[in-house]
C-alpha cells in the first residue's frame, strides 16, 4: 500500500511539473532578426516587432516583449476603467509613485510631458534605476488610446546600450494600433 502510495505521489508530482513546464515562457536564443505583426488576443491592439525581439508573457492585461542579445524589455500593461478623471500627466505621476515602490532606485531625469506615440495622446518620461548593481534607463509612457483606457508601457534598456537597439525598441512602440477601443472598453467593464 504504501509503495503504490509513493509512485502515485511521484507521478502526480510529476505530470504537475510538466504542466508548469509548458505554461512557463520560454526564450529562445534568437541569432536571425525577423519582423512579424503581434496582436494581443485579448487587448484589441497589434505590434510591428523587429529585430531580435520576442514575447515572453502574454496574458488578459499585459505583454512583455525582450530582446535578450540586448538585455532590453517592453512592458505593456492596460487599464480599463480607473484614474479616467486625471490627465495624462496625473495619470503618468502615478506610474512613477508606482515604480519608486518596485525599485529601490528610481528616478526620473526628465517629463512627464504630454505628447503622441502614433496618434494616441499620452504622457512619457525618462528614468534611470538600478537593479543587482547594474543602471538601467528607461522609457515610459501612458498612452491613452480612447476614455477610460489606458496603457502603461515601460522600456527598460541597459544604461550602455546601444542606439540602434534602442530605436529598435522606440519604434516598436510607436507601431501601436488599437482596433477596437469600444469593445474593449465593454469587455472589461
Amino acid at each position: 500500500m504504501r509503495k503504490t502510495f509513493l509512485i502515485g505521489f511521484w507521478l502526480l508530482i510529476i505530470a504537475l511539473l510538466i504542466i508548469a513546464a509548458n505554461t512557463l515562457p520560454i526564450l529562445t536564443n534568437k541569432t536571425e532578426p525577423e519582423n512579424f505583426t503581434y496582436e494581443h488576443p485579448q487587448d484589441n491592439y497589434s505590434l510591428a516587432v523587429t529585430g531580435l525581439w520576442q514575447v515572453y508573457d502574454e496574458n488578459d492585461t499585459s505583454l512583455t516583449l525582450v530582446n535578450g542579445e540586448k538585455d532590453c524589455t517592453i512592458t505593456f500593461t492596460l487599464e480599463v476603467g480607473g484614474y479616467d478623471y486625471l490627465t495624462p500627466v496625473s495619470a503618468a505621476e502615478k506610474f512613477i509613485d508606482y515604480n519608486k515602490k518596485q525599485f529601490s532606485d528610481f528616478s526620473v531625469t526628465e517629463g512627464p510631458e504630454e505628447g503622441n506615440i502614433g496618434t494616441y495622446p499620452c504622457a512619457a518620461y525618462l528614468c534611470s534605476l538600478s537593479q543587482d548593481k547594474e543602471a538601467y534607463l528607461g522609457q515610459q509612457a501612458v498612452i491613452h488610446p480612447n476614455e477610460g483606457i489606458r496603457l502603461y508601457v515601460s522600456f527598460i534598456y541597459p544604461a550602455d546600450c546601444d542606439q540602434a537597439a534602442i530605436e529598435e525598441g522606440e519604434n516598436i512602440i510607436k507601431s501601436i494600433s488599437f482596433t477596437d477601443t469600444e469593445s474593449l472598453y465593454a469587455k472589461f467593464m
